[in-house]
């Protein structure tokens, strides 16, 4: 057996950050580092990806990834270099050079993964150095000889142009993964971050002087891999085959008004086809208010779309992130694979008979002082912008993905005025232009330095 310890993720060279993590519960968020190389076209890989994850991570510890975190938002909308890539189980490497001794690995073979993580809490150390995965090798490939259909499972062959020596080592399904939970394994002595002095016994020793694990230019092999690994797995650590767990879903209602019956009435946001919403200027006091739009990152938009004696849900949206420009914000999310349902075949919210495709959403609005159930959700929700409790977010991301799933396809809208109950009298019938328009007068040349692609 072989074994091997490569350093992985964000750190102060690459990237000017540092992976959050929590020495008492050792949680903590797998962020890699960025991605220099352009990308294949739908391969691409962006840290806007990670806000909810962070979001989530940061709020369980009434932290602010901005204020606390200190996360950089000039990262926000760069591309990330995932590697590895532990929903693939996969990583990549130069096999001429730094990872030229993976070349001499094969099956059940193994390749360890190590972090430096900033503590949330920092007591003695700045940093934390820990294990946060491994793969027991399947088998390693040359990228260049990866059939187009899984381009998309690893950093190198996401690549528009690998190099012709890059490698991709391949995991075995149920002994690889990213660890649930970090494997602390560092200390500083001697001006330097090493392992610690009784864990580098217990592994029988790296090939690199008492321990180093700062930084390298080739990666460590482990001199007994057998004792290594031992001692890994009485370390009883769960394995995922996930980069990250998913978060709980975090969801705003949005209200969307009845078009007014008015000549010029268009009634265009939102923009259910571009993936964006606010930059009409629309809910700029509540929900779109530029003061506080930082709390939408990552969170998913619920757009309710009333009727005379109903609301239903248009579209729940995949988690959003904000863009700044000097007249107005815009939440945008990501259009591909986000369908939009049509007014009479999108999920019930609530009717006047109190019946909802989401009981909880019932159980809210009964302590609303209206007279009718649909009077009540506007009075809870016109002017929120309130997250929903996380019982009844879950309800509802959970519903509405299965209403999704067995919708047939003439359930969904092909414009926008279809998922209204009544058609504003003035149809836009060129959205992109209006589209443009708003962007324009927003002064599309004031973005933030948080602007989405």
């Amino acid at each position: 057996m072989k074994a091997m310890l490569v350093r992985v993720g964000i750190d102060q060279e690459y990237g000017h950050w540092n992976s959050p993590a929590d020495e008492t519960s050792r949680r903590f968020v797998y962020v890699p580092i960025p991605e220099v190389r352009n990308q294949h076209r739908g391969c691409e890989r962006r840290y806007e990806q990670l806000i909810p994850h962070l979001t989530q991570f940061a709020s369980d510890y009434n932290l602010d990834i901005w204020q606390d975190l200190k996360f950089p938002v000039e990262l926000k909308t760069s591309r990330m270099h995932l590697d590895p890539d532990f929903e693939y189980l996969t990583y990549g490497d130069d096999g001429y050079w730094r990872g030229s001794d993976l070349r001499e690995f094969g099956k059940g073979d193994l390749v360890v993964f190590y972090a430096g993580l900033r503590p949330i809490h920092p007591k003695n150390v700045s940093l934390i150095y820990g294990l946060i995965g491994i793969i027991v090798v399947d088998e390693i490939v040359y990228a260049k000889d990866v059939e187009r259909n899984r381009w998309d499972e690893n950093a190198h062959t996401r690549r528009e142009n690998c190099s012709e020596t890059d490698i991709i080592v391949r995991g075995i399904s149920g002994k690889s993964g990213r660890c649930e939970k970090f494997l602390p394994i560092g200390e500083f002595r001697d001006r330097a971050y090493r392992v610690k002095k009784d864990i580098l016994d217990a592994w029988g020793g790296l090939s690199v002087k008492d321990g180093f694990i700062q930084r390298s230019a080739r990666p460590p092999r482990f001199l007994d891999p057998e004792k290594f690994y031992k001692w890994f797995r009485k370390q009883q650590i769960e394995l995922i085959q996930e980069n990250n767990p998913e978060p709980d879903p975090k969801i705003v209602i949005v209200h969307l008004r009845r078009p007014k019956q008015q000549k010029k009435e268009m009634r265009s946001d939102p923009f259910y086809e571009f993936g964006c919403f606010g930059i009409t200027g629309c809910h700029k006091r509540n929900l779109m208010n530029p003061e506080k739009i930082r709390r939408l990152d990552g969170v998913r938009l619920a757009f309710a779309q009333g009727g005379p004696k109903e609301f239903k849900l248009i579209q729940l949206t995949s988690p959003v992130t904000y863009v700044n420009y000097r007249n107005c914000c815009e939440l945008k999310w990501e259009k591909d694979g986000a369908p939009f349902f049509k007014y009479e075949k999108a999920p019930l919210l609530i009717n006047n008979k109190g019946y909802s495709d989401f009981p909880r959403i019932v159980k809210m609005l009964r302590s609303v002082n209206r007279n009718t159930w649909t009077q009540k959700f506007s009075s809870r929700f016109r002017t929120s912008s309130k997250l929903l409790r996380d019982d009844v977010a879950q309800e509802i991301f959970e519903k509405y993905s299965l209403l999704c799933k067995n919708a047939h396809i003439e359930h969904f809208a092909n414009n926008y005025w279809e998922t209204m109950h009544k058609p504003p009298p003035k149809k836009d019938i060129n959205r992109a232009k209006t589209y443009q328009k708003y962007l324009q007068k927003a002064d599309v040349a004031k973005y933030c330095i948080c602007k989405c692609r």
